[in-house]
């Protein structure tokens, strides 16, 4: 049965990632999310042409160039020759792994995936699922058995149905490897890993620089499994000055940082966590004590470098920027026309009112 709505979260919109998106490029992901025939598990076919033929100006190219873009970006997994994309987040956003019998659709439209590629990602998803945030209570009805136990075992289901599948993210267990940006939630906790050696990144009693935090030899290092790649920087640093603290993620709080890091940069953000964990009156239990200061800092002086681009995302943005530029030729071809025939009727008004 065709879909009757989306889910579409309004945090999308505070995404410092995805605003960084040109407006084509966000409008193809909302696109793609309120299509009618996207299963449970976020996939669709490729179909340029229908897609195209859903706007007077649509277009099968700059389609493409947005898809390639979202792929790039990590929005979705794109396979071009198997015709298939997934929204990547899906199953998580929409809250599929929340309902058993929808999760179990999930597992059944995932059998149908051909792309080695989307299945290595959907695994990847997967195993992000927070399952400790579902109930341990035996259910009211049949069959009876806790929602976290019948999602465990779908999932334990999608990995012996992919088998040994190999793909960007994807380790043998089927556990990701982490993304970009996101904190992984494991199916089942690790223990935290003994304290070990920080390796020397830099001479010893370096201070940080721009963009990067160079740590000193000889540290024990903070435990920072739940910490993104983009911010464990940070927190090695501060765990250097004796700001261990447990690290915490409530709502916003990752896209608030991300931001803070592009826009003020580590080194700013680290000077001035170190300044106030000297000057405190109170006792800091969380990391969550700092956020409010990072977001009210004003210095520029140390934003994160922008890397420059790869041949691949230069190559995608110079094709859709060909593509945008053909749709304004287009469009503008099409005023001229439309204002050449109503300038037409005017004068053949005039005519007729005259005679």
């Amino acid at each position: 049965m065709p879909r009757n709505f989306a889910r579409l979260l309004t945090r999308i919109w505070r995404d410092p990632d995805f605003r960084l998106l040109p407006e084509s490029a966000q409008f193809r992901y909302v696109f793609l999310l309120s299509q009618p025939n996207l299963n449970h598990a976020g996939v669709l076919p490729l179909t340029f042409q229908r897609w195209a033929s859903s706007s007077v100006d649509g277009d099968a190219a700059r389609i493409l160039a947005d898809l390639e873009l979202l792929h790039e970006r990590r929005y979705i997994v794109l396979d071009r020759e198997t015709e298939e994309v997934l929204i990547r987040t899906f199953v998580i956003n929409d809250d599929v792994y929340k309902a058993p019998r929808v999760m179990g659709s999930m597992v059944a439209s995932a059998q149908e995936i051909v792309s080695p590629l989307l299945r290595a990602a959907l695994l990847a998803e997967v195993g992000r699922i927070p399952v400790h945030e579902l109930s341990e209570e035996p259910t009211k009805r049949a069959p009876f058995t806790p929602v976290r136990t019948q999602i465990v075992t779908l999932m334990a289901a999608l990995r012996e149905q992919f088998g040994d599948v190999a793909g960007p993210g994807v380790v043998a267990s089927g556990d990701p490897v982490g993304d970009v940006g996101e904190p992984v939630v494991p199916v089942e906790p690790d223990p935290p890993p003994a304290p070990r050696e920080v390796p020397l990144e830099g001479r010893a009693g370096s201070t940080p620089v721009d963009g990067e935090l160079v740590l000193t030899a000889s540290v024990v290092a903070p435990v920072v499994g739940q910490v993104p790649d983009w911010l464990e920087p940070l927190a090695r640093a501060m765990a250097q000055k004796g700001i261990a603290l447990p690290w915490s993620f409530k709502e916003d709080d990752l896209a608030l940082l991300r931001a803070d890091v592009v826009r003020v940069g580590l080194r700013a953000m680290y000077e001035d966590a170190v300044e106030a964990f000297a000057s405190r009156t109170t006792r800091v239990f969380s990391s969550r004590w700092f956020y409010p200061r990072w977001h009210a800092l004003q210095s520029e002086a140390n934003v994160v470098p922008i890397r420059s681009k790869s041949p691949q995302q230069a190559a995608v943005d110079e094709q859709f920027q060909r593509s945008v530029q053909r749709a304004e030729e287009r469009k503008a071809v099409r005023l001229a026309a439309e204002a050449a025939k109503e300038a037409e009727s005017v004068v053949s008004a005039a005519w007729v009112g005259s005679a």
